[in-house]
Protein backbone atom coordinates (compact mmCIF):
# COMPACT_ATOMS: atom_id res chain seq x y z
CA UNK A 1 0.00 0.00 0.00
CA UNK A 2 1.44 3.35 -1.08
CA UNK A 3 1.78 6.40 1.16
CA UNK A 4 -1.01 8.10 -0.77
CA UNK A 5 -3.33 5.16 -0.09
CA UNK A 6 -2.40 5.13 3.60
CA UNK A 7 -3.14 8.85 3.79
CA UNK A 8 -6.47 8.34 2.01
CA UNK A 9 -7.53 5.69 4.54
CA UNK A 10 -6.64 7.92 7.47
CA UNK A 11 -9.97 9.80 7.28
CA UNK A 12 -12.32 6.76 7.51
CA UNK A 13 -10.08 5.31 10.26
CA UNK A 14 -10.34 8.60 12.17
CA UNK A 15 -14.13 8.57 11.75
CA UNK A 16 -14.31 5.05 13.19
CA UNK A 17 -12.30 6.19 16.22
CA UNK A 18 -14.56 9.20 16.68
CA UNK A 19 -17.65 7.01 16.50
CA UNK A 20 -16.28 4.75 19.25
CA UNK A 21 -15.86 7.78 21.52
CA UNK A 22 -19.47 8.80 20.90
CA UNK A 23 -20.66 5.25 21.65
CA UNK A 24 -18.72 5.22 24.92
CA UNK A 25 -20.40 8.38 26.21
CA UNK A 26 -23.87 7.97 24.71
CA UNK A 27 -25.46 6.96 28.03
CA UNK A 28 -24.46 10.32 29.55
CA UNK A 29 -24.86 12.58 26.50
CA UNK A 30 -28.06 13.02 24.54
CA UNK A 31 -27.60 12.56 20.81
CA UNK A 32 -24.14 10.97 21.10
CA UNK A 33 -25.38 7.51 20.04
CA UNK A 34 -26.68 8.80 16.73
CA UNK A 35 -23.52 10.83 16.19
CA UNK A 36 -21.63 7.57 16.62
CA UNK A 37 -23.85 5.96 13.99
CA UNK A 38 -23.28 8.96 11.72
CA UNK A 39 -19.51 8.62 11.85
CA UNK A 40 -19.56 4.84 11.32
CA UNK A 41 -21.74 5.29 8.23
CA UNK A 42 -19.62 8.21 7.02
CA UNK A 43 -16.48 6.09 7.45
CA UNK A 44 -18.11 3.42 5.27
CA UNK A 45 -18.99 6.07 2.68
CA UNK A 46 -15.44 7.40 2.48
CA UNK A 47 -14.08 3.82 2.39
CA UNK A 48 -16.24 3.13 -0.67
CA UNK A 49 -15.13 6.44 -2.16
CA UNK A 50 -11.40 5.61 -2.05
CA UNK A 51 -11.81 1.97 -3.05
CA UNK A 52 -10.88 1.38 -6.70
CA UNK A 53 -13.70 -0.63 -8.34
CA UNK A 54 -13.66 0.39 -12.02
CA UNK A 55 -16.04 -2.38 -13.11
CA UNK A 56 -18.89 -1.03 -10.94
CA UNK A 57 -17.83 2.60 -10.74
CA UNK A 58 -21.30 4.08 -11.20
CA UNK A 59 -22.89 1.82 -8.59
CA UNK A 60 -20.01 2.61 -6.25
CA UNK A 61 -20.62 6.35 -6.67
CA UNK A 62 -24.32 6.03 -5.87
CA UNK A 63 -23.52 3.87 -2.84
CA UNK A 64 -20.97 6.28 -1.40
CA UNK A 65 -23.31 9.25 -1.80
CA UNK A 66 -26.25 7.47 -0.21
CA UNK A 67 -24.03 6.40 2.72
CA UNK A 68 -22.76 9.94 3.28
CA UNK A 69 -26.28 11.38 3.09
CA UNK A 70 -27.50 8.72 5.51
CA UNK A 71 -24.70 9.75 7.88
CA UNK A 72 -26.04 13.31 7.77
CA UNK A 73 -29.54 12.00 8.60
CA UNK A 74 -28.09 10.21 11.65
CA UNK A 75 -26.28 13.42 12.61
CA UNK A 76 -29.56 15.33 12.29
CA UNK A 77 -31.27 12.84 14.60
CA UNK A 78 -28.53 13.31 17.19
CA UNK A 79 -28.88 17.08 16.98
CA UNK A 80 -32.66 16.78 17.31
CA UNK A 81 -32.22 14.73 20.49
CA UNK A 82 -29.70 17.16 21.94
CA UNK A 83 -32.03 20.11 21.39
CA UNK A 84 -35.30 18.30 22.25
CA UNK A 85 -36.78 18.57 18.76
CA UNK A 86 -38.85 16.05 16.75
CA UNK A 87 -36.43 14.27 14.42
CA UNK A 88 -38.58 13.88 11.27
CA UNK A 89 -36.59 10.79 10.28
CA UNK A 90 -39.16 9.64 7.75
CA UNK A 91 -39.05 12.92 5.85
CA UNK A 92 -35.25 12.99 5.75
CA UNK A 93 -34.98 9.34 4.67
CA UNK A 94 -37.53 9.97 1.94
CA UNK A 95 -35.37 12.88 0.75
CA UNK A 96 -32.32 10.59 0.67
CA UNK A 97 -34.30 7.94 -1.26
CA UNK A 98 -35.44 10.47 -3.87
CA UNK A 99 -31.90 11.79 -4.12
CA UNK A 100 -30.62 8.24 -4.62
CA UNK A 101 -32.94 7.85 -7.58
CA UNK A 102 -31.68 11.15 -8.99
CA UNK A 103 -28.08 10.02 -8.55
CA UNK A 104 -28.78 6.77 -10.37
CA UNK A 105 -30.43 8.62 -13.27
CA UNK A 106 -27.51 11.05 -13.52
CA UNK A 107 -24.95 8.26 -13.67
CA UNK A 108 -26.63 5.38 -15.42
CA UNK A 109 -28.61 7.38 -18.00
CA UNK A 110 -26.56 10.53 -18.56
CA UNK A 111 -23.17 9.26 -17.30
CA UNK A 112 -22.62 12.62 -15.62
CA UNK A 113 -20.42 12.63 -12.55
CA UNK A 114 -20.85 16.42 -12.10
CA UNK A 115 -24.64 16.11 -12.16
CA UNK A 116 -24.38 13.38 -9.54
CA UNK A 117 -22.19 15.67 -7.45
CA UNK A 118 -24.63 18.58 -7.71
CA UNK A 119 -27.64 16.46 -6.75
CA UNK A 120 -25.86 14.90 -3.78
CA UNK A 121 -24.48 18.19 -2.52
CA UNK A 122 -27.83 19.96 -2.75
CA UNK A 123 -29.44 17.18 -0.70
CA UNK A 124 -26.62 17.40 1.86
CA UNK A 125 -27.10 21.17 2.06
CA UNK A 126 -30.83 20.75 2.73
CA UNK A 127 -30.19 18.22 5.51
CA UNK A 128 -27.60 20.53 7.08
CA UNK A 129 -30.05 23.45 6.95
CA UNK A 130 -32.52 21.20 8.75
CA UNK A 131 -29.85 20.51 11.41
CA UNK A 132 -29.30 24.24 11.87
CA UNK A 133 -33.06 24.80 12.15
CA UNK A 134 -33.32 22.12 14.84
CA UNK A 135 -30.83 24.06 16.96
CA UNK A 136 -33.01 27.17 17.18
CA UNK A 137 -33.76 28.32 20.71
CA UNK A 138 -30.85 26.34 22.17
CA UNK A 139 -27.93 28.63 21.40
CA UNK A 140 -27.32 30.12 24.84
CA UNK A 141 -24.16 28.04 25.23
CA UNK A 142 -21.12 29.18 23.28
CA UNK A 143 -20.31 25.66 22.10
CA UNK A 144 -23.80 25.26 20.66
CA UNK A 145 -23.35 28.53 18.81
CA UNK A 146 -20.10 27.22 17.35
CA UNK A 147 -21.81 24.02 16.17
CA UNK A 148 -24.59 26.09 14.64
CA UNK A 149 -22.18 28.35 12.76
CA UNK A 150 -20.18 25.41 11.35
CA UNK A 151 -23.30 23.61 10.16
CA UNK A 152 -24.94 26.72 8.72
CA UNK A 153 -21.82 27.88 6.89
CA UNK A 154 -21.28 24.47 5.30
CA UNK A 155 -24.94 24.20 4.28
CA UNK A 156 -24.97 27.64 2.68
CA UNK A 157 -21.61 26.98 1.02
CA UNK A 158 -22.86 23.75 -0.53
CA UNK A 159 -26.07 25.27 -1.84
CA UNK A 160 -24.41 28.43 -3.21
CA UNK A 161 -21.62 26.46 -4.85
CA UNK A 162 -24.08 24.22 -6.62
CA UNK A 163 -26.12 27.19 -7.73
CA UNK A 164 -23.01 28.71 -9.27
CA UNK A 165 -21.96 25.38 -10.77
CA UNK A 166 -25.38 24.85 -12.36
CA UNK A 167 -24.95 28.14 -14.19
CA UNK A 168 -21.98 26.62 -16.04
CA UNK A 169 -22.48 25.36 -19.62
CA UNK A 170 -24.21 21.99 -19.78
CA UNK A 171 -21.15 20.48 -21.43
CA UNK A 172 -19.24 21.01 -18.20
CA UNK A 173 -21.69 18.78 -16.35
CA UNK A 174 -20.95 16.00 -18.84
CA UNK A 175 -17.15 16.24 -18.58
CA UNK A 176 -15.92 12.62 -18.25
CA UNK A 177 -12.74 13.76 -16.52
CA UNK A 178 -14.61 15.76 -13.90
CA UNK A 179 -13.38 13.57 -11.03
CA UNK A 180 -9.86 14.80 -11.71
CA UNK A 181 -10.83 18.48 -11.49
CA UNK A 182 -10.45 20.86 -8.53
CA UNK A 183 -14.21 20.65 -7.90
CA UNK A 184 -13.96 17.00 -6.90
CA UNK A 185 -10.89 17.60 -4.77
CA UNK A 186 -12.65 20.47 -3.03
CA UNK A 187 -15.68 18.23 -2.37
CA UNK A 188 -13.60 15.49 -0.76
CA UNK A 189 -11.44 17.89 1.22
CA UNK A 190 -14.42 19.98 2.38
CA UNK A 191 -16.48 16.96 3.46
CA UNK A 192 -13.63 15.49 5.46
CA UNK A 193 -12.78 18.82 7.05
CA UNK A 194 -16.40 19.39 8.08
CA UNK A 195 -16.59 15.92 9.62
CA UNK A 196 -13.48 16.54 11.68
CA UNK A 197 -14.58 20.06 12.68
CA UNK A 198 -18.01 18.87 13.80
CA UNK A 199 -16.49 15.96 15.74
CA UNK A 200 -14.04 18.33 17.45
CA UNK A 201 -16.79 20.72 18.50
CA UNK A 202 -19.15 17.90 19.50
CA UNK A 203 -16.48 16.34 21.73
CA UNK A 204 -15.87 19.74 23.34
CA UNK A 205 -19.63 20.01 23.89
CA UNK A 206 -19.64 16.58 25.52
CA UNK A 207 -16.79 17.55 27.85
CA UNK A 208 -18.54 20.79 28.81
CA UNK A 209 -21.81 18.90 29.36
CA UNK A 210 -19.99 16.45 31.62
CA UNK A 211 -18.44 19.28 33.64
CA UNK A 212 -21.83 20.98 33.97
CA UNK A 213 -23.41 17.67 34.96
CA UNK A 214 -20.82 17.14 37.70
CA UNK A 215 -21.36 20.66 38.97
CA UNK A 216 -25.11 20.17 38.97
CA UNK A 217 -24.77 16.83 40.77
CA UNK A 218 -22.63 18.48 43.43
CA UNK A 219 -25.38 21.05 44.06
CA UNK A 220 -28.47 18.89 43.60
CA UNK A 221 -30.26 16.29 45.68
CA UNK A 222 -30.70 13.25 43.38
CA UNK A 223 -34.03 12.08 44.83
CA UNK A 224 -36.05 15.29 44.97
CA UNK A 225 -34.22 17.18 42.22
CA UNK A 226 -33.95 20.17 44.55
CA UNK A 227 -30.79 21.93 45.63
CA UNK A 228 -28.79 20.34 48.41
CA UNK A 229 -27.31 22.37 51.27
CA UNK A 230 -24.26 23.37 49.24
CA UNK A 231 -26.35 24.42 46.26
CA UNK A 232 -28.74 26.30 48.54
CA UNK A 233 -25.94 28.30 50.12
CA UNK A 234 -24.41 29.08 46.72
CA UNK A 235 -27.78 30.19 45.37
CA UNK A 236 -28.33 32.56 48.29
CA UNK A 237 -24.79 33.90 47.96
CA UNK A 238 -25.63 34.94 44.39
CA UNK A 239 -28.50 37.13 45.60
CA UNK A 240 -28.05 40.79 46.58
CA UNK A 241 -26.46 41.45 49.95
CA UNK A 242 -28.66 40.13 52.72
CA UNK A 243 -28.62 43.49 54.43
CA UNK A 244 -30.02 45.20 51.31
CA UNK A 245 -33.32 43.31 51.15
CA UNK A 246 -35.93 41.80 53.43
CA UNK A 247 -35.83 38.02 53.38
CA UNK A 248 -36.78 35.07 55.54
CA UNK A 249 -35.96 31.39 55.77
CA UNK A 250 -37.95 28.38 56.85
CA UNK A 251 -37.09 24.81 57.69
CA UNK A 252 -39.83 22.28 56.92
CA UNK A 253 -39.68 18.79 58.38
CA UNK A 254 -41.97 15.80 57.69
CA UNK A 255 -43.56 14.61 60.92
CA UNK A 256 -42.89 11.01 61.98
CA UNK A 257 -40.97 10.29 58.76
CA UNK A 258 -39.04 7.39 60.27
CA UNK A 259 -42.35 5.73 61.08
CA UNK A 260 -43.42 6.10 57.44
CA UNK A 261 -40.26 4.34 56.26
CA UNK A 262 -40.47 1.62 58.92
CA UNK A 263 -44.17 0.93 58.36
CA UNK A 264 -44.64 1.36 54.61
CA UNK A 265 -41.13 0.96 53.21
CA UNK A 266 -38.53 3.26 51.75
CA UNK A 267 -40.31 3.52 48.39
CA UNK A 268 -43.24 5.14 50.17
CA UNK A 269 -40.86 7.43 52.02
CA UNK A 270 -39.20 8.42 48.75
CA UNK A 271 -42.61 9.21 47.26
CA UNK A 272 -43.37 11.52 50.18
CA UNK A 273 -39.99 13.26 49.79
CA UNK A 274 -40.55 13.83 46.07
CA UNK A 275 -44.12 15.05 46.61
CA UNK A 276 -43.13 17.55 49.28
CA UNK A 277 -40.18 18.75 47.22
CA UNK A 278 -42.44 19.32 44.23
CA UNK A 279 -44.99 21.14 46.36
CA UNK A 280 -42.38 23.37 47.96
CA UNK A 281 -40.66 24.36 44.74
CA UNK A 282 -43.93 25.22 43.03
CA UNK A 283 -45.46 27.10 45.93
CA UNK A 284 -42.33 29.10 46.63
CA UNK A 285 -41.96 29.90 42.91
CA UNK A 286 -39.16 31.78 41.19
CA UNK A 287 -39.01 34.38 43.91
CA UNK A 288 -37.55 31.94 46.41
CA UNK A 289 -35.23 28.96 46.75
CA UNK A 290 -35.83 25.45 48.06
CA UNK A 291 -33.36 22.77 49.13
CA UNK A 292 -33.39 19.38 50.73
CA UNK A 293 -30.82 19.71 53.51
CA UNK A 294 -31.43 16.44 55.36
CA UNK A 295 -33.31 13.18 55.15
CA UNK A 296 -36.78 14.67 55.62
CA UNK A 297 -35.76 18.27 56.19
CA UNK A 298 -36.12 21.08 53.66
CA UNK A 299 -34.92 24.69 53.71
CA UNK A 300 -36.73 27.57 52.02
CA UNK A 301 -35.59 31.10 51.28
CA UNK A 302 -38.31 33.72 50.82
CA UNK A 303 -37.01 36.76 49.03
CA UNK A 304 -38.68 40.07 49.94
CA UNK A 305 -40.85 38.47 52.68
CA UNK A 306 -40.63 39.30 56.36
CA UNK A 307 -41.08 36.62 58.99
CA UNK A 308 -44.86 37.08 59.28
CA UNK A 309 -45.44 36.82 55.53
CA UNK A 310 -43.09 33.85 55.32
CA UNK A 311 -45.06 32.20 58.14
CA UNK A 312 -48.25 32.62 56.10
CA UNK A 313 -46.52 30.96 53.17
CA UNK A 314 -45.37 28.11 55.44
CA UNK A 315 -48.94 27.70 56.72
CA UNK A 316 -50.18 27.37 53.14
CA UNK A 317 -47.57 24.70 52.53
CA UNK A 318 -48.51 22.88 55.73
CA UNK A 319 -52.23 22.87 54.87
CA UNK A 320 -51.65 21.80 51.27
CA UNK A 321 -49.43 18.91 52.31
CA UNK A 322 -51.86 17.75 54.99
CA UNK A 323 -54.68 17.75 52.42
CA UNK A 324 -52.98 15.33 50.02
CA UNK A 325 -54.81 12.06 49.50
CA UNK A 326 -52.01 9.57 49.03
CA UNK A 327 -52.03 6.50 46.80
CA UNK A 328 -51.06 3.04 47.98
CA UNK A 329 -49.45 2.08 50.27
CA UNK A 330 -50.26 5.35 52.06
CA UNK A 331 -53.99 5.26 51.36
CA UNK A 332 -56.03 6.92 54.15
CA UNK A 333 -52.85 8.21 55.82
CA UNK A 334 -52.81 11.86 56.82
CA UNK A 335 -49.23 13.07 56.69
CA UNK A 336 -48.17 16.40 58.12
CA UNK A 337 -45.18 18.72 58.29
CA UNK A 338 -43.86 21.16 60.87
CA UNK A 339 -41.96 24.33 60.08
CA UNK A 340 -39.81 26.94 61.74
CA UNK A 341 -39.52 30.43 60.25
CA UNK A 342 -36.97 33.18 60.90
CA UNK A 343 -36.25 36.51 59.28
CA UNK A 344 -32.72 37.25 58.09
CA UNK A 345 -31.66 40.14 60.28
CA UNK A 346 -30.02 43.22 58.81
CA UNK A 347 -26.36 42.37 58.38
CA UNK A 348 -27.04 38.80 59.46
CA UNK A 349 -25.93 35.60 57.79
CA UNK A 350 -27.84 32.76 56.22
CA UNK A 351 -26.33 30.29 58.67
CA UNK A 352 -27.52 32.36 61.63
CA UNK A 353 -31.05 32.63 60.21
CA UNK A 354 -31.19 28.89 59.53
CA UNK A 355 -30.06 28.22 63.08
CA UNK A 356 -32.87 30.34 64.48
CA UNK A 357 -35.38 28.74 62.10
CA UNK A 358 -34.20 25.34 63.29
CA UNK A 359 -34.83 26.41 66.87
CA UNK A 360 -38.37 27.41 65.86
CA UNK A 361 -38.82 24.02 64.19
CA UNK A 362 -37.73 22.31 67.41
CA UNK A 363 -40.36 24.28 69.29
CA UNK A 364 -43.00 23.24 66.73
CA UNK A 365 -42.06 19.59 67.25
CA UNK A 366 -42.26 19.94 71.00
CA UNK A 367 -45.58 21.73 70.66
CA UNK A 368 -47.28 18.75 69.01
CA UNK A 369 -46.14 18.89 65.36
CA UNK A 370 -48.31 19.83 62.35
CA UNK A 371 -47.72 23.50 63.05
CA UNK A 372 -45.64 26.51 62.12
CA UNK A 373 -43.59 28.39 64.69
CA UNK A 374 -42.29 31.72 63.48
CA UNK A 375 -39.84 34.16 64.94
CA UNK A 376 -40.99 37.76 65.32
CA UNK A 377 -38.47 40.47 65.90
CA UNK A 378 -38.96 42.26 69.18
CA UNK A 379 -38.94 46.01 69.55
CA UNK A 380 -36.84 47.15 66.54
CA UNK A 381 -35.74 50.32 68.27
CA UNK A 382 -34.45 48.65 71.41
CA UNK A 383 -33.07 45.32 70.27
CA UNK A 384 -32.49 43.14 67.22
CA UNK A 385 -32.68 40.02 69.29
CA UNK A 386 -35.57 37.82 68.19
CA UNK A 387 -38.22 36.27 70.38
CA UNK A 388 -39.98 33.08 69.49
CA UNK A 389 -43.71 32.75 69.29
CA UNK A 390 -45.87 29.84 68.23
CA UNK A 391 -48.31 30.52 65.43
CA UNK A 392 -50.07 27.21 66.01
CA UNK A 393 -52.80 28.20 68.42
CA UNK A 394 -54.94 25.13 67.77
CA UNK A 395 -54.00 21.49 68.09
CA UNK A 396 -53.82 21.20 64.32
CA UNK A 397 -51.29 24.01 64.07
CA UNK A 398 -53.62 26.46 62.34
CA UNK A 399 -52.40 29.99 61.80
CA UNK A 400 -54.32 33.05 60.74
CA UNK A 401 -52.75 36.30 59.61
CA UNK A 402 -53.25 39.01 62.21
CA UNK A 403 -53.54 41.77 59.62
CA UNK A 404 -56.22 40.12 57.51
CA UNK A 405 -54.02 39.76 54.44
CA UNK A 406 -54.97 37.01 51.99
CA UNK A 407 -52.97 33.82 51.65
CA UNK A 408 -49.87 34.26 49.51
CA UNK A 409 -50.31 31.11 47.43
CA UNK A 410 -53.09 29.09 45.86
CA UNK A 411 -52.05 25.42 46.03
CA UNK A 412 -54.99 23.84 44.18
CA UNK A 413 -53.69 24.08 40.59
CA UNK A 414 -50.25 22.88 41.66
CA UNK A 415 -51.49 19.86 43.55
CA UNK A 416 -53.77 18.83 40.73
CA UNK A 417 -51.32 19.52 37.91
CA UNK A 418 -48.07 18.27 39.43
CA UNK A 419 -48.73 15.88 42.29
CA UNK A 420 -51.85 14.40 40.78
CA UNK A 421 -50.18 13.78 37.43
CA UNK A 422 -46.74 12.58 38.43
CA UNK A 423 -47.46 10.68 41.63
CA UNK A 424 -51.17 9.91 41.39
CA UNK A 425 -51.63 12.16 44.39
CA UNK A 426 -54.71 14.37 44.56
CA UNK A 427 -55.84 17.01 47.05
CA UNK A 428 -58.92 16.57 49.17
CA UNK A 429 -61.41 19.41 48.92
CA UNK A 430 -64.32 20.46 51.04
CA UNK A 431 -66.53 23.38 50.12
CA UNK A 432 -63.89 24.61 47.67
CA UNK A 433 -61.11 24.73 50.27
CA UNK A 434 -58.41 22.51 51.68
CA UNK A 435 -59.20 20.60 54.82
CA UNK A 436 -56.90 19.13 57.43
CA UNK A 437 -59.53 17.41 59.47
CA UNK A 438 -61.33 20.49 60.75
CA UNK A 439 -62.75 23.67 59.26
CA UNK A 440 -60.09 26.23 58.56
Amino acid sequence: MSQAEILAWTLPAAFVGISLIFFLVHLQVRGAFWWGIAYIVAAAGFAVLITDLPSVDDAKSVTEDVLLLSALVAMARGISQRFDRPSHDGLLLALVAVTGVGLAVALFKYHSDPAQYVIGQLCAGIILLFCAWQMRGGLRKTINKALFVVILLLAMSMILQQGYYLMSPFDTLLDPNWRKTQWMFFFQFGSGLFGLAFAFLALIAICLDAIESFRTSARTDPLSGLLNRRGFEERIDQLPALSATVASVAIVDIDHFKKINDTFGHNAGDMVIVALGTLLSELVGQGGSVARIGGEEFALHFKDLDAQSAAEAAQTIRRAFAAIEWPRPLTAQRLTVSAGVAEIASGGTLADALGRADACLYQAKRGGRDRVVAERRADRENSERSSLRSDGASASGDHSATDGRPSLFNPFPILGRLLGKSLSVTPRRRSGDLTSGQAL
